[in-house]
């Protein structure tokens, strides 16, 4: 009996683990925290690091990538080209986190919007609620929804 004990202990941390998906290093949590609270102490974080992503697995310098442009997004940063978030999207549509999509998507909208490109913008804001769970975060739900109303307006397309 202690034996099986053992044994369904073992399978279950080992189930556990295998389904945990993929995790990230400390400083990268703690950026991506600290981009809601403090974006320009997030920023020099995440700049700070830069030279030890180099080094780091494609989906970490992935996640670092989103997050910079995140971080800069949220302290008011402006967004001058796309050429940053392009290539998050094509890795995240193919093979990165799928959880991290819909985000992706949203901030290739936050750049476009930058970029006095609308269209483009909708599009992308359109295609994070498409891909986004229903369980997913409400903060990012409503941001989503908040950036394509301000381009409608912004654009006098009221409905």
């Amino acid at each position: 009996m202690k034996h099986l004990l053992y044994i369904s202990t073992l399978l279950s941390a080992l189930i556990i683990a295998a389904c945990s998906g993929r995790s990230y290093r400390r400083s990268l949590v703690v950026a991506d925290s600290l981009s809601c609270v403090n974006p320009q102490y997030s920023v020099r974080l995440l700049d700070s690091m830069r030279l030890e992503m180099s080094s780091a697995p494609k989906y970490e310098r992935m996640y670092y990538n989103l997050l910079r442009i995140k971080a800069a997004d949220k302290a008011y940063i402006e967004h001058k080209s796309d050429t940053a978030i392009l290539p998050l999207i094509e890795y995240y549509e193919k093979h990165g986190d799928k959880k991290l999509l819909s985000e992706t998507y949203y901030y290739a909208g936050s750049v476009y919007r930058d970029m006095n490109d609308a269209p483009m913008a909708l599009d992308y804001f359109q295609k994070a609620l498409d891909v986004m769970p229903e369980d997913m975060d409400l903060r990012l739900r409503s941001n989503t929804c908040y950036q394509m109303g301000f381009l409608f307006l912004f654009q006098k397309l009221r409905t």
